[in-house]
């Protein structure tokens, strides 16, 4: 329109004439109006390029027709991700085929009745059981004994004691699980490895070696407050006549910490001796740290059956407890399989069992006095 505004500034003026018709300003002629002509169809493009001044915009051009009716061919796009697996897509989707167990009541209630049942009998199993396993009272002797001498103490046996008989000792108000205490050592020490290389036993602190000095001539063999702590008290039992019974001091550690964990370097290795031999067995039962302040440890084991009566027991009071108000004790005590005199998992699976019944008993009753019809399990959406 700008355009046709220019030309019309150009032009001169005329003299008006109110018969003559206007002049269209593209040069067009105007067609008359009829009022029974249909209209035309709109151009696919609104702009005008006829233009001499002008060039004419290309036409696209047409679709491809069919050879049949002419009709535009429609391209299919392609899916994209490539070809999905059935299974991974209903994974992701979360439809997958489930099984959830909807229990009638009466299934429940048997199932409860058959675990308390179970539990019952494993529980009286363990608590009769233990009953079989014999254990003396508990003799405290650092109160008897004078310290760094050999002391006598006659006992009595209550009952017979069939074999294997253990000999333990216990200890009170000795804190073995302290983070500082039980980190104090150097396994690889322990199993032979450079033994008395400074750099090499940090984990030893602060016990790696005597006045701190790095010469392999002073370093403790093995090192470590747990080493440097090892209980050196001894036992002897004997009959009330003065005769010897004999005591078996070997398999008394746990085999899984004897055979992989300790290993002598040699008798002439270099170093301050701590331990004689690193394969002692009260070594290795004495570094299997205790989890409580009050703890028992085997020292030896009797293999013969011990008659109920009066029996001595030889100590040398070596181990010094008065620094930490500690306590020292011993017991004879015959094991089962199970361990010893212990009711505990017992009473728990009794326990166990006694809840479960009572929760049937329960169910039970619910079922019969006040009874509701089961609803129809097929009606339920995830299951259709």
């Amino acid at each position: 329109m700008g355009g046709g505004a220019d030309a019309d500034s150009d032009r001169e003026m005329e003299e008006y004439d109110p018969d003559s018709k206007p002049k269209p300003r593209d040069n067009t002629e105007f067609e008359e109006y009829d009022p029974d002509s249909k209209p035309k169809p709109k151009s696919s493009s609104s702009n005008s390029y006829e233009d001499d001044d002008v060039d004419a915009k290309p036409k696209k051009a047409p679709a491809d027709d069919d050879d049949d009716g002419g009709k535009k061919k429609k391209k299919k796009k392609k899916k994209k991700g490539g070809r999905k697996v059935p299974f991974l897509e209903s994974f992701k989707q979360q439809k997958l085929y489930s099984w959830e167990i909807v229990m009638p009541p009466l299934v429940m209630i048997l199932s409860f009745i058959l675990l308390g049942a179970l539990f019952a009998i494993l529980g009286s199993w363990l608590v009769i059981t233990a009953t079989y396993s014999k254990e003396s009272r508990v003799y405290r002797y650092d109160n008897v004994c004078e310290p760094n001498s050999r002391c006598v103490i006659r006992f009595e046996l209550e009952e017979d004691f069939p074999e294997p008989v253990f000999l333990y000792y216990r200890l009170e108000n000795f804190y073995q699980n302290h983070r500082r205490y039980y980190r104090s050592r150097s396994e690889a020490q322990l199993n032979g490895e450079h033994p008395n290389d400074y750099d090499q036993l940090g984990g030893c602190t602060p016990k790696i070696s005597q006045d701190d000095d790095e010469s392999p001539e002073k370093i403790f063999l093995p090192c470590g407050l747990s080493a440097w702590s090892f209980f050196n008290d001894t036992f002897q039992l004997k009959a009330d006549n003065g005769r010897i019974i004999n005591q078996q001091e070997t398999d008394i550690a746990w085999p899984s910490d004897f055979d992989a964990l300790y290993k002598d370097p040699g008798a002439d290795t270099t170093g301050i001796r701590i331990v004689d031999n690193f394969e002692d067995e009260h070594f290795a039962v004495w570094m299997r740290s205790g989890a409580l302040p009050s703890f028992l440890k085997t020292y030896a084991k009797i293999n013969r059956r011990l008659d109920a009566g009066v029996y001595r027991i030889e100590i040398e009071n070596n181990y010094p407890v008065y620094q930490f108000d500690g306590r020292k004790f011993f017991k004879l005590v015959h094991t089962t399989w199970i361990g010893g005199r212990n009711f505990y998992m017992g009473i728990v699976y009794l326990a166990l069992s006694a809840v479960l019944l009572t929760i049937s008993i329960g169910f039970l009753v619910k079922q019969i006095c006040f009874h509701r019809k089961m609803g129809d399990i097929g009606y339920i959406a995830w299951l259709r």
